[in-house]
């Protein structure tokens, strides 16, 4: 423009009035005062004011142009020469008095003179409202298809173009293709080139070249899944998408997976195979009836056997393949199972059949099978059962046998289901309790049990009847011939098992043992008696050995105070024995004292550890121990038990140089203490029975240790009233470990 001014000499109004006719707004703005000079009725028209404009400042035009922005961006144009250009700008100016808003181009540059010096502005505007709400109605169908797409429900992808270049793929779709990175924006062969090879590329492009609609059922589509296919089965969608000018610009592609309802429908073929095959190869008569009149579908060779006839039945009605069956009243079974959809059974039913020369006995079963089908089927299953009733009705004659034997014993015989209920008692049980011979006192036998006695017989039924072990207990019953008077008995039961060793009965007897147990009473009341007695003269003589001793060393007798001084470790050890048998008898007696109090652990491990490298001179104690915390029990009776660990240890480890003794809390925040010797051991078949009263190990290694096996029977018994827990490892000829365990605080 600055060439043309220069070779035409042209004004620049004159120019304006050249360009009045062009479809585009035209304006001039002279000086830093941004006067409007010249402007075209266009650009008049896009500012919203008439021809009394020229010659005022373009800043009094409109607000909008008033603005600092505004005034920045036309000065920065006036004073450096910097083209200034806007693209869409979005507008609102004032027309007719309300505010209109528009979208512009336009371009502000610097108008010079013959000199080079910047003189004004000349705007060139163009309106493109038009083309911005429809290219933002077109961004917002936009938005709304590819939101539609991504949040389908099934695999949805948009391909674009001829290239089928992935556009638009959902969250569904790329499940397929976990392996994949991002998709969007590759072409088909590029991004998927697995399924480019399959038969779906070829379909993609004739939906888009041909502009019509495919779609398949159950199609199997090939996925990679790491290094192998799996396939897929979908119903697919291929839809051609149209442009505004009605040009296919891409294929929508919707899928849904059937896989599972196709490899249900698979396997329920599959399974209808096996079931005719099932039903061919079961070793019982098994037949298929369908509808109401009991069309037979399937019937194999067992209900061809039976009925002495051929197979040669199948889509026959019941009654056309075995007419003998009309009325008979095994239809009206059938037919009950039929309309109430339950299952009948029908058991030993009497069968007469020409082919067999006696009856047969037969159990049926009738299963209706609701298969969504307008005709429900029943599934027919007999089976012969003769030779179970003729074993039946002997086991019945044997049964008869057995209650007319124990009636003759002088002991209470009794049996029960695998599930401890008693079913039976002989004569000597009811001359016993006096109860009624119904089946209401049989369940209610234990009425007669002394209430002390009753939890631990319950508790060790229970026990017994979930291990299968021989059920063993001792309790009190009460005499009918005497009320409030109750005798012991030893009450014992041997489970009866199958061959697959599941309890099928138990059988026992109940025996009169009030004597014996009167026998050991007073057995424990001698012991008692006796221990006591003996206590004050062992005292005396203990007292009298000590005051030899010190006699004989005072003069001089050495070797005489060395007897003396193994008189008395001999007093100690029959004092200890006795002390032990007391024990025993309390414990038996069930007046075992515990004096349960809180104390520290950790106190009473170090001290009994500190007695026994005091005391021992032979071997080496060596201590391993931890943090335990409090517990609750009787001090002395636990320092008992743990003295009696290492004493063992001791005894038992005569040419070994060291013992271990340990303590630490387990898992479950137990305190534990434990004793290690590496002598002589147990054998693996002793170690269930070291913790029995009067327990010895027997052998050529332990014939040479003395003591009555008291002292782990009476350490068993005060852990167990702790509520703790006692166990023993131990290895041949390599050493034991004893160890016990008390609940923490």
């Amino acid at each position: 423009m600055k060439n043309f001014l220069e070779n035409n000499q042209l004004k620049p109004e004159t120019l304006i009035e050249l360009f009045g006719q062009a479809p585009v707004a035209l304006a001039v703005l002279k000086g830093k005062d941004m006067i409007v000079e010249a402007s075209n009725s266009l650009m008049l028209k896009y500012m919203g004011v008439n021809a009394e404009v020229i010659g005022r400042p373009i800043y009094e035009v409109q607000p909008l142009f008033n603005s600092p922005k505004f005034r920045k961006i036309l000065l920065n144009v006036y004073e450096n020469g910097v083209i200034h250009t806007g693209h869409e700008k979005r507008m609102t100016l004032i027309k007719n008095g309300a505010e209109l808003t528009s979208y512009y181009d336009f371009t502000y540059s610097p108008l010079k003179n013959t000199m080079g010096e910047i003189t004004g502005i000349i705007t060139i505007a163009n309106d493109v409202t038009k083309q911005v709400l429809a290219k933002q109605e077109n961004e917002k169908i936009e938005a709304r298809f590819r939101n539609l797409i991504m949040e389908a429900e099934i695999p949805t992808i948009f391909f674009k173009g001829k290239e089928l270049i992935i556009d638009i793929i959902n969250e569904k779709a790329k499940e397929y293709w976990k392996e994949k990175h991002d998709l969007t924006g590759l072409p088909l062969r590029e991004a998927l080139p697995e399924l480019f090879a399959q038969p779906f590329a070829e379909i993609l492009k004739n939906v888009y070249r041909t502009g019509k609609i495919y779609k398949e059922d159950a199609a199997k589509i090939m996925i990679p899944q790491g290094d192998e296919f799996q396939a897929v089965y979908m119903n697919l969608s291929f839809k051609p998408i149209y442009d505004s000018n009605g040009e296919i610009f891409g294929v929508l592609n919707m899928s849904l997976d059937v896989t599972e309802q196709i490899n249900a429908k698979k396997l329920i073929e599959k399974n209808e195979e096996r079931l005719r095959q099932f039903i061919a190869a079961f070793p019982l008569a098994m037949s298929v009836l369908r509808g109401p009149e009991f069309t037979i579908e399937m019937s194999n060779r067992g209900v061809s056997e039976l009925w002495g006839k051929n197979n040669r039945r199948i889509g026959k009605t019941l009654i056309e393949a075995y007419p003998e069956l009309e009325n008979h009243f095994i239809i009206g079974y059938l037919k009950q199972a039929y309309e109430t959809g339950r299952q009948i059974q029908i058991k030993e039913i009497e069968v007469k059949l020409p082919h067999f020369e006696k009856p047969r006995y037969m159990n049926y079963i009738f299963t209706p099978i609701d298969l969504g089908e307008s005709e429900n089927t029943i599934v027919s299953v007999g089976y012969d059962i003769t030779e179970e009733i003729q074993l039946k009705r002997k086991l019945q004659e044997s049964e008869l046998r057995f209650k007319n034997l124990a009636d003759t014993i002088p002991q209470i015989v009794w049996t029960a289901k695998p599930d401890g209920e008693v079913d039976y008692f002989n004569e000597r049980w009811y001359e016993l309790s006096g109860l009624p011979k119904d089946e209401i006192h049989i369940k209610n036998w234990k009425e007669i049990v002394h209430k002390d006695d009753l939890k631990n017989l319950e508790e060790t039924w229970k026990r017994n009847m979930e291990t299968g072990e021989l059920h063993e207990v001792e309790y009190r019953l009460e005499k009918k011939d005497n009320p409030g008077t109750y005798h012991w008995y030893l009450h014992r039961g041997i489970p009866i098992k199958s061959d697959d060793g599941k309890i099928s009965k138990w059988i026992g007897s109940t025996t009169d043992i009030h004597e014996f147990k009167t026998f050991l009473k007073q057995k424990d009341d001698f012991l008692a008696i006796t221990s006591h007695e003996l206590k004050t003269p062992l005292t005396s003589i203990k007292l009298y050995a000590q005051a030899l001793e010190r006699m004989l060393k005072q003069e001089g007798y050495e070797k005489g105070a060395e007897y003396a001084g193994k008189m008395g470790i001999q007093i100690n050890r029959l004092n200890q024995l006795i002390t032990d048998l007391l024990d025993v008898t309390k414990i038996q007696n069930g007046q075992l004292p515990l004096n349960k109090t809180v104390f520290d652990f950790d106190d009473l491990v170090s001290e009994v550890a500190e007695e026994a490298k005091i005391s021992n001179g032979n071997h080496k104690i060596i201590s391993k121990l931890g943090s335990t915390g409090l517990v609750e029990g009787d001090r002395e009776r636990i320092q008992q038990v743990m003295q009696n660990f290492i004493s063992n240890a001791i005894k038992y480890s005569p040419n070994k140089e060291k013992i271990v003794i340990y303590s630490h809390t387990d898992e479950e925040g137990n305190a534990c203490f434990s004793v290690e010797d590496f002598g002589i051991g147990i054998p693996d078949n002793k170690l269930e029975k070291i913790f029995e009263q009067f327990y010895r190990v027997n052998g050529d290694s332990s014939n040479t240790f003395e003591g009555m096996g008291l002292g782990l029977y009476i350490s068993s018994q005060i852990i167990q009233r702790s509520e703790g827990t006692i166990k023993v490892q131990s290895e041949l000829g390599k050493g034991s470990k004893f160890s016990f365990c008390l609940p923490g605080k």
